[in-house]
């Protein structure tokens, strides 16, 4: 009788075992498809207006409607609210506006009262500082297609409404107007990553703005058109394009390529790859392509379509 209770409660604990694994097994299957439902991209859409939908291809949400150019989509921390430029269709000046990220109408955070011109004006690259205290963003006009551009990087205090211009150039950075500026934070806070998506002498190219002292230095990463951070500082994404082939490479704060995780066409032909950008955990990469928002691993492997549109934003 003893062997066989000693045998039936090692049955029973083996059982009882199993069924503990099976349960936490499920259990984190769970969490994990609840957190890839959870975990939401913004985008822009082919019709230029910002949705958000689910890294699981779930719940997309169209946030913006109408006529009106939307585009530059930037969470706040905490990603209660979307920043985003929009432009009329009729032209004029653009606005800074804030919409909910789970849907609602959007209020104005900013109006530009540079006097544009009719040849070209626009933005580009919000992004929110760390803490959320300051939203920056490029803005950019032209009175001609041959020059008389000017091109600002300028900082937003959320608390004060009060606007800073932290970098002004004229005429680009060459001799012709270079088309956006994206920006991207440092970790702590003190630089901005700033890419020259450019038609000027030096084409694209990529820059570190000392946000206290306004200095400029090169990062010397050519035809650049968007840059990104890492969230722990130690890489950057860089998406570069040229007339015959674009890519997407990780680099070193100084500019050293550590690898390059995709490639594409250029501008003059096959579809290229651009608009890459760190999730906030690192772990994820999104970036466009065809016409579409894709997404890898930071060693460019497990690639998988998400959905249509361009400018990827993470919170």
């Amino acid at each position: 009788m003893t062997m066989h209770r000693r045998r039936e409660n090692s049955g029973t604990t083996l059982l009882r075992f199993l069924t503990v694994t099976a349960m936490l097994v499920v259990s984190l299957l769970f969490a994990s498809s609840a957190h890839a439902a959870a975990l939401k991209l913004a985008f822009v859409s082919a019709d230029n207006d910002i949705w958000t939908i689910a890294v699981d291809g779930t719940g997309a949400r169209h946030l913006t409607h109408g006529t009106a150019y939307d585009g530059s989509p930037a969470w706040s921390p905490g990603g209660k609210t979307i920043a985003f430029a929009r432009h009329p269709a009729s032209g004029g000046p653009y606005t800074i506006r804030l919409v909910p990220s789970g849907g609602g109408a959007a209020r104005v955070l900013f109006r530009d009262a540079i006097p544009h011109a009719k040849y070209y004006n626009g933005t580009g690259g919000l992004a929110y500082a760390p803490g959320g205290g300051k939203l920056a963003w490029t803005d950019a006009y032209a009175t001609t297609s041959g020059g008389n551009a000017r091109c600002r990087v300028v900082v937003l205090d959320l608390k004060t409404g009060k606007i800073k211009v932290l970098l002004e150039r004229k005429n680009g950075f060459g001799n012709t107007l270079q088309s956006a500026w994206r920006l991207s934070w440092s970790p702590d806070g003190r630089t901005l990553l700033v890419a020259q998506s450019g038609m000027d002498d030096e084409g694209g190219q990529t820059w570190l703005l000392d946000v206290a002292s306004r200095s400029l230095s090169k990062l010397d990463v050519a035809d650049a058109t968007n840059a990104d951070w890492s969230p722990d500082g130690r890489s950057m994404l860089v998406s570069t394009s040229t007339q015959t082939s674009s890519s997407i490479l990780l680099v070193k704060p100084d500019g050293a390529v550590i690898r390059t995780l995709a490639t594409g066409g250029g501008w003059g032909g096959e579809p290229g790859v651009g608009d890459a950008c760190f999730s906030g955990d690192g772990q994820t990469i999104a970036y466009a392509t065809l016409g579409a928002i894709w997404l890898m691993t930071p060693d460019g492997t497990g690639n998988r379509r998400l959905t249509t549109g361009d400018s990827p934003s993470w919170p």
